[in-house]
C-alpha cells in the first residue's frame, strides 16, 4: 500500500463511519426539533428558531459533505488528512450543540438541567456512531463538554458547580466507551484481514497444488503413452509367437509370461480408469436390471483366489432390481471384491443386498485385518495402500477403492464404510431400487458375430513401426489382408490404390508430427464417402485427449490390447456396418467402458 494513504484498517473504519452518519444525522434533527421545543418555555422564539435553524443547515451540509467530497463515500483518494476532515466536520457538529447553551443562557440550575440532560444524551449516542474513528467523536464530544461546564460554572448555585465537576469524570467515561467500541471493531477487523489473507494464501497452495497435479497428470499420460507402445506390441508379437509355436513344452512358459503381461496391463488400465473418470470421459447407460446377476459374476471371478486363501465367498441376495448402469455397478462389486479378499486371511467375505424403502443396499462384510478409524477416508485415495509399504506390485496399484469413490459419485450412488481394526469391514453402497417390468436381458452379442475375418482387409495406421508389424503378423495369422501406414499421407496413398477393398481402418491416435488419428480417419472417410468401419487405439492417459477420443464418434480402445480385444473390436465394427445391434455390450474386457472392467 502506498505510504500517503491510510492501511486497510482505518480505511474500513472510515467506510463504517460513513455508512453510519446518515442515520446520526437523522437522529440529531429529531432531537433537536424536540429540543427546541422544550426550549421555547424559557426562551425566545427568535434564539431557539435560529440555533434550529444552525442545527439543520449544519447537518445538511455535513451529509453532502460526507456523500459527495468527503472519501471514501466519493471514491476518492484516502489520504492521511482524511481524519482530520472527519474530525473537523464533526467538530462543526458538536459546537452548533454547544452554542446552545451560550444562546439559551440558563440562569438557574432549573434552566440548565434540560440542556444538560439533552446534551449529555447526545454525547451518549454519538459514541455508536461516530466511535468508528475516535478522533471523530472527540472532536463531536469535546465543545459539548467544555460549553456545559462553563454553563454550570457560571450559575451561582453549590450543585452547579458539583455538576460542572462531575462533567470531567463523564466525558472522560464517554471516551472510556468510545474507545472500547473503537478497540472491539479494531480487533474485528484485523481478524477479518488475516482470515482473508489466509484464505489467499490457502488458495494460493491449492492453485500450486492444483498446478502440481496437473503436472503429475501431464506426466504420467506422456510417460504412460510411451510405455503402453511397447507393451502393447509385446502383447500382439506374443499371441502370434504362442499361437504358431506346435511346442507344447514351452507352453507353461507361456503362461506365466502371458500372466505377467495381465497384470502389467492391469496396473496400467487402472491408471487410465482413473483419468478417464477424472476427465468425465464415460458414459452412464442407467438402466433396471437384477443385481444377483451382476454379483455372481464377480463373486465368480474371486472364488478361485478364495479358495487358495482357504477362505469362504458367500452372497446373500435375493431377486432384486436396481436402476443403475450395469457394467460400472459390476465394477463397484468386483473391485470391494478383491480388496475384501486380499485383505482377509480367515474367515471370508460376504455380499449382501436388502430392500430399505426405495433403495436397496449393497454391503460387502470381510472378517479381514479392518481399517483404522483416521484412516478411513484415506483409502478412497489414490495409490493409498495399507500394510503394502514395500507396495508388492501383486497387491496393485491403490487405485480399487478409489475407483470404486469415483463410479459412486459418478452414479449418485451413496458410499460409506464401517471399520474395526482386527476384526473386518463393511462397505455400503446404496442404490435406487428398479422397476422390474422394465428389466432386459443381457444379450450375447457372440450370436450375431462372424467370428471369421478370413480375407478381410484391414488398414493399420501407427508411427510406430515395431506396433505395425506386430498389428500385421497378428491380423495376418487371423486370415487378414493387412496393409500399413506410418501417417496420414501413406494411408491415403493406400486408399486412392484401392479404395473399394478396405475393410476396416485401425488407427493410432497420436502420429507423427502433429497429425492424429481422428483426423486421419475423417479424412479418410470424407474421401470414401462411405460409412467405412474405424477404430481408435491410444496409449494415452491424458484426460482432455481422451474426452476429444470419446467424443469423435469411433470406437476406441485403448493400450496395451489383448489380441481378445482387438478381435472382438473388429467383429464389433463389422457386425454394426451391417445390423442393428447396440454398442453398450457385456463383453470380457469391456472394451468401451473402463478398460479394466
Amino acid at each position: 500500500m502506498p505510504d500517503d494513504t491510510l492501511d486497510k484498517i482505518q480505511i474500513n473504519q472510515l467506510a463504517l463511519l460513513n455508512e453510519n452518519i446518515p442515520r446520526g444525522l437523522l437522529l440529531n434533527i429529531v432531537i433537536g426539533t424536540a429540543f427546541s421545543l422544550v426550549m421555547l418555555l424559557q426562551s425566545s422564539r427568535l434564539v431557539v428558531f435560529s440555533w434550529l435553524s444552525l442545527l439543520y443547515v449544519t447537518s445538511m451540509l455535513r451529509f453532502v459533505l460526507h456523500k459527495y467530497y468527503l472519501p471514501p463515500a466519493s471514491g476518492r483518494r484516502v489520504t492521511g488528512t482524511t481524519r482530520y476532515h472527519y474530525a473537523l466536520a464533526s467538530a462543526m457538529a458538536g459546537t452548533v450543540w454547544g452554542i446552545a447553551v451560550f444562546l439559551f443562557k440558563p440562569s438557574s440550575l432549573g434552566e440548565m438541567i434540560p440542556i444538560a440532560l439533552t446534551l449529555a444524551g447526545v454525547m451518549a449516542g454519538g459514541i455508536s456512531v461516530l466511535s468508528y474513528l475516535m478522533a471523530s467523536y472527540a472532536a463531536f464530544a469535546v465543545p459539548i463538554t467544555l460549553s456545559l461546564i462553563v454553563g454550570f460554572l457560571t450559575i451561582n448555585h453549590p450543585s452547579a458547580q458539583a455538576l460542572g465537576i462531575m462533567l470531567i469524570v463523564y466525558i472522560i467515561a464517554c471516551l472510556y466507551f468510545g474507545r472500547a467500541f473503537n478497540s472491539v471493531l479494531t480487533e474485528s477487523l484485523r481478524l477479518k484481514f488475516r482470515n482473508d489473507e489466509l484464505l489467499r494464501e490457502l488458495r494460493r497452495e491449492k492453485d500450486v497444488a492444483d498446478q502440481a497435479n496437473m503436472e503429475k497428470s501431464r506426466f504420467l499420460a506422456a510417460a504412460s503413452h510411451d510405455l503402453r507402445q511397447p507393451l502393447h506390441a509385446l502383447s500382439l508379437l506374443f499371441e502370434s509367437l504362442k499361437s504358431s509355436d506346435p511346442d507344447h513344452s514351452r507352453q507353461s512358459l507361456y503362461g506365466k509370461i502371458d500372466l505377467s503381461l495381465d497384470t502389467l496391463s492391469s496396473l496400467f488400465n487402472n491408471l487410465l480408469d482413473i483419468s478417464k473418470l477424472d476427465a468425465g470421459a464415460v458414459e452412464v447407460n442407467i438402466e433396471d436390471f437384477n443385481i444377483c446377476e451382476v454379483a455372481s459374476v464377480a463373486m465368480n471371478e474371486q472364488e478361485p483366489e478364495a479358495k487358495r486363501k482357504n477362505i469362504f465367498i458367500r452372497g446373500h441376495c435375493s431377486d432384486v432390481v436396481v436402476r443403475s448402469d450395469r457394467l460400472f455397478l459390476e465394477r463397484i462389486i468386483r473391485n470391494l471384491l478383491s480388496n475384501a479378499v486380499r485383505y482377509t486371511h480367515h474367515g471370508g467375505v460376504l455380499v449382501s443386498c436388502r430392500v430399505r424403502n426405495d433403495h436397496v443396499r449393497l454391503q460387502v462384510w470381510d472378517t479381514g485385518i479392518g481399517i483404522e478409524k483416521e484412516e478411513k477416508s484415506a483409502v478412497f485415495c489414490e495409490f493409498y495402500q495399507l500394510h503394502n509399504t514395500h507396495r508388492d506390485r501383486n497387491q496393485g496399484l491403490g487405485l480399487g477403492l478409489s475407483i470404486v469413490k469415483r463410479l459412486c459419485d459418478l452414479l449418485d450412488h451413496p458410499l460409506s464404510l464401517e471399520s474395526r481394526p482386527g476384526s473386518g469391514t463393511v462397505v455400503t453402497v446404496l442404490i435406487p431400487k428398479g422397476d422390474p417390468s422394465s428389466t432386459t436381458a443381457t444379450e450375447n452379442p457372440a450370436a450375431y458375430m462372424p467370428w471369421n475375418l478370413q480375407d478381410r482387409h484391414i488398414l493399420v495406421v501407427d508411427d510406430d513401426i515395431e506396433i505395425l508389424q506386430a498389428t500385421s503378423r497378428l491380423l495376418s495369422g487371423w486370415g487378414c489382408i493387412v496393409s500399413t501406414a506410418a501417417s496420414s499421407s501413406d494411408a491415403m496413398d493406400i486408399i486412392r490404390t484401392d479404395p473399394k477393398s478396405i475393410d476396416i481402418i485401425l488407427s493410432d491416435l497420436r502420429l507423427v508430427g502433429d497429425e492424429n488419428g481422428i483426423e486421419t480417419l475423417n479424412t479418410i472417410c470424407n474421401y470414401l464417402d462411405d460409412n467405412v468401419p474405424a477404430i481408435l487405439i491410444t496409449g494415452d492417459t491424458d484426460p482432455e485427449r481422451i474426452r476429444l477420443a470419446q467424443k469423435s464418434g469411433y470406437k476406441l480402445l485403448h493400450k496395451p490390447l489383448k489380441p481378445v480385444q482387438l478381435r472382438t473390436a473388429l467383429h464389433q465394427v463389422l457386425v454394426a456396418r451391417t445390423a442393428t445391434w447396440s454398442d453398450n455390450s457385456y463383453l470380457t474386457g469391456n472394451i468401451d467402458a473402463l478398460g479394466s472392467v
